[in-house]
């Protein structure tokens, strides 16, 4: 289970970052290490790990950021996610984004063991679910194939024309912006919030 696997393991302490490095490797894990959330994220986007150990309160992007990307970008959708922090930085504002970890836990009372304790159970968890996934059978495939072709079609028969010039959409003989058909048509939430090509240039600007 653990020889061979990758960990990304984001944490701006240096002691702190080295300290668990030293210990992850002893227990024969790969570990990349990023000192900032922008830099986590060119590592994730680099070489896709087979988990992200991550703390919150970072410099340039913080962990709350990184999660909001993870989580939204299908290239790193999936990634399975410990979150590692101090206890007051787990009482955040998104909240919901830290939920959605596979694992929240607490710096100060956590142990080495415990940690790598809950490492292994999340990698066991995700490696299950994607064998299964694997193991789906042709019929299950198939039926997915039909199913988005069917959605495809729906949308063509609603977008009849598409303006080269403005990006509207002709719908029932009326012209609307893009956003107001995914939003009055098709019942999406239109984010103000950073995309993942945001990111990537956000990223790129950076350098």
């Amino acid at each position: 289970m653990t020889q061979g696997r990758t960990i990304l393991y984001v944490e701006d302490d240096a002691v702190t970052l080295t300290a668990y490095k030293n210990r992850l490797e002893q227990k024969g894990f790969k570990v990349e290490t990023a000192c900032d959330g922008v830099e986590a994220l060119k590592r994730l986007y680099k070489s896709r790990p087979d988990l992200l150990l991550l703390d919150l309160m970072l410099p340039r992007l913080t962990g709350e950021d990184v999660l909001k990307i993870v989580y939204s970008d299908p290239r790193l959708r999936g990634i399975p996610v410990i979150v590692l922090s101090t206890n007051s930085t787990l009482s955040v504002a998104n909240e919901h984004l830290v939920e959605q970890a596979d694992k929240q836990l607490i710096k100060q009372s956590c142990t080495f063991d415990r940690l790598f304790q809950t490492i292994e159970e999340v990698l066991a968890k995700t490696t299950g679910s994607a064998e299964a996934v694997q193991a789906g059978t042709p019929g299950d495939s198939k039926n997915a194939v039909d199913y988005a072709g069917q959605e495809i079609q729906g949308l063509q028969s609603q977008m009849q024309v598409v303006c080269a010039w403005t990006g509207r959409i002709k719908v029932d003989e009326q012209w609307m912006s893009v956003s107001d058909f995914l939003s009055k048509r098709l019942n999406l939430t239109v984010t103000h919030g950073m995309s993942p090509e945001a990111a990537e240039k956000f990223l790129r600007g950076k350098k």
